[in-house]
C-alpha cells in the first residue's frame, strides 16, 4: 500500500475545491473532489448471469487503498448532502463503512447495491446506520436475484434493535435474511476481505467503537468514530497513516457544565492527531452550518501542520 497525498483537484472538481475559500497563506490539502455521479458515468452495471460473480470494476485500479465519502454530515445533514458513509475499495472489494442518511443514494451512484462485500457500523445512531433499511429494501426486491448477501458486521448489541426498527417500519421482509448479519468482537483482531480490522472504543452517548483498516502493506487507515477527545483514541492510532476524526463541536463546545461529552472540535482533533503521530488527519462530521476557514485553522493549530477537509465526494488514498 503506498502513502500517497490528496490529488490535486481538476477538471469539474476544481470548482468544489475552490468553494472552501481557504484562509490566506494555508497550506491545505483536500481531498480530490469528484461530483459522485461523474466518476462513472452513473451505476455502474452489474452482471447477474448464472454462474458470474456479481460486481463491478474498481474505480481505479491500483493496489492503494481508496476512501471514497459519500456523507460525511453530523447528526443534521448538510443541504444537499448525506450521513456518514464512506466506501473504501482495494482491488475490487468494496466495503462501506457507515450506512446514514442519504448514504443509500449516494451509494448508487457509484456501484450497484449487492456489488459491496462488507458494511462496517461503528454505532448504532441513526446517522451511521439508517439508510441499512432502504439498502435492506433494495436487496429484497430490485435486486433479489443477484445471489448476493453482503456481509454487514453491527457493533455488538446492534443487532436486536436493528431487527426490531426494521419490523417497526413494516419492512415486510427480514433484515437478516437480505445481510449476513454479525456483531463484531471488538476485542478480536478480524480478516475483513484484504484488511485486518481492529476495534477500540471511544467515549459517546452510546457505546462507539473507533476502528482501523490496514492492509497486508502495513499501510493503515484510522477511523475514530462520533467521540469526545480520549487517550484511548491516541494510543489506538499511533503512528497511522491517515487518521479520520470528527470535527463536530465550534471553536467553544456548546455543552452544559457537568454534562457528558460525545464529540470534539477541530483543534481538538488536531492535538489529538499530533499526540497519536499520524502522518495525515482529516477532518469529518463537522456541520456546513460551520465556517470551513475556522475548521481549517482550529484543525491546523492543533495538529501543528496542514490538515485535509473531508466533503462529499472526496477520494483519499492511503
Amino acid at each position: 500500500m503506498r502513502n500517497l497525498p490528496a490529488e490535486p483537484s481538476r477538471g469539474p472538481a476544481s470548482a468544489e475545491s475552490d468553494a472552501l475559500q481557504l484562509p490566506s497563506g494555508a497550506a491545505v490539502a483536500v481531498g480530490l473532489v469528484v461530483p459522485i455521479g461523474e466518476r462513472t458515468g452513473g451505476a455502474a452495471r452489474l452482471d447477474l448471469r448464472p454462474g458470474r460473480r456479481p460486481g463491478v470494476q474498481p474505480l481505479v485500479r491500483c493496489t492503494a487503498v481508496e476512501i471514497t465519502v459519500l456523507g460525511k454530515s453530523p447528526a443534521m445533514p448538510d443541504a444537499g448532502g448525506a450521513n456518514s458513509g464512506y466506501l473504501v475499495t482495494e482491488d475490487g472489494f468494496k466495503l462501506l463503512l457507515e450506512c446514514g442518511t442519504g448514504v443509500f443514494a449516494q451509494l448508487r451512484t457509484v456501484c450497484e447495491p449487492p456489488a459491496v462485500d462488507v458494511l462496517l457500523i461503528t454505532h448504532m445512531h441513526a446517522d451511521h446506520f439508517a439508510d441499512l433499511l432502504p439498502y435492506g429494501h433494495a436487496l429484497a426486491y430490485p435486486y433479489r436475484d443477484s445471489g448476493r448477501r453482503p456481509r454487514l458486521l453491527l457493533p455488538p448489541g446492534g443487532r436486536q434493535p436493528l431487527l426490531q426498527i426494521a419490523e417497526l417500519f413494516g419492512m415486510g421482509y427480514p433484515i437478516d435474511g437480505v445481510f449476513d448479519v454479525e456483531e463484531y468482537d471488538p476485542d478480536e483482531v478480524a480478516a475483513v476481505g484484504p484488511f485486518t480490522v481492529r476495534h477500540s472504543e471511544v467515549p459517546h452517548y452510546v457505546r462507539t467503537w473507533a476502528c482501523e483498516l490496514s492492509d497486508p502493506q502495513g499501510g493503515r487507515f484510522t477511523f475514530g468514530a462520533d467521540c469526545a477527545p480520549n487517550q484511548g483514541l491516541v494510543e489506538f492510532a499511533g503512528d497511522t497513516d491517515l487518521l479520520m476524526l470528527e470535527a463536530t463541536e465550534e471553536v467553544v463546545p456548546d455543552v452544559p457544565e457537568g454534562d457528558v461529552r460525545g464529540h470534539m472540535t477541530a483543534r481538538e482533533a488536531g492535538e489529538m492527531a499530533s499526540q497519536a503521530g499520524a502522518n495525515r488527519l482529516a477532518l469529518t462530521h463537522f456541520s456546513d452550518l460551520l465556517d470551513p476557514q475556522v475548521v481549517i485553522r482550529e484543525g491546523q493549530a492543533g495538529f501543528g501542520r496542514p490538515v485535509e477537509l473531508v466533503q462529499a465526494g472526496a477520494r483519499f488514498r492511503v
